[in-house]
């Protein structure tokens, strides 16, 4: 792993992480600039989620089919170059907190949580070439298709709140397959390097896991008395 490769993650870990301290800037952002930038970004999401989701679903049940082992699908430039696309959308989903950040909104504790921790893993399976990502990058991108379409629909038309549970559950359903298949799938490891990072990987979804299971319960319980 290129040590001079850490800088990127930790400085936008850490630009993340301060966007807070630039609320009263964002705030003053007029709502029709935020709106119509806010639209762009749902749908260039959705669509490159899409395209990626589609292009790995060719790779996995056409071109390569299904194999568990290391560097079968990150031997391919084509597939490295997708697995890439993906790390870097991580950075751009920190648009995310800005928007909410602008309309006056908190983001909570799963939403930082969650665009810190993706940022990493996918950083490290990326440069450790850990196959195990372009399986989560299928399964992730395959459910960002779905969110970011609902954020943009959502902005023009009361969407029914079981729309939101349902990609809720869709977020829980990647995550449980990704911890339940991935580690036992690809073990044993190449190196320790990789085992450290898929232990890393199965932390961080068994965290998100629990979060997200408080939030949907929290959000969607039947509510009595």
């Amino acid at each position: 792993m290129n040590i001079l490769s850490l800088i990127i993650p930790i400085i936008g870990t850490g630009l993340y992480l301060s966007l807070d301290r630039i609320k009263p800037q964002l705030v003053k952002i007029p709502n029709n600039y935020l709106r119509t930038y806010n639209a762009y970004h749902n749908v260039s999401l959705s669509f490159f989620s899409l395209y990626i989701f589609l292009y790995l679903s060719y790779v996995i049940f056409v071109e390569k089919g299904i194999h568990f082992q290391h560097h079968y699908y990150l031997n391919d430039t084509k597939v490295v170059n997708a697995i890439g696309f993906v790390y870097a959308s991580k950075y751009y989903e920190y648009m995310d907190t800005v928007f909410l950040l602008a309309n006056k909104k908190t983001p909570i504790f799963l939403q930082k949580f969650h665009h810190v921790g993706a940022v990493w893993i996918w950083y490290l399976a990326y440069q450790n070439r850990c196959d195990f990502i372009v399986y989560s990058s299928w399964l992730n991108c395959m459910v960002h298709t779905v969110m970011y379409a609902y954020y943009l629909f959502s902005m023009y038309v009361k969407v029914p709140k079981y729309v939101k549970q349902t990609i809720t559950t869709l977020q829980i359903g990647q995550l449980t397959v990704g911890l339940v298949i991935l580690p036992y799938a690809y073990s044993p490891f190449e190196n320790r390097v990789q085992w450290l990072v898929m232990q890393s990987f199965a932390c961080y979804v068994m965290c998100l896991l629990v979060l997200f299971s408080l939030f949907m319960w929290n959000t969607y319980r039947v509510k009595t008395g």
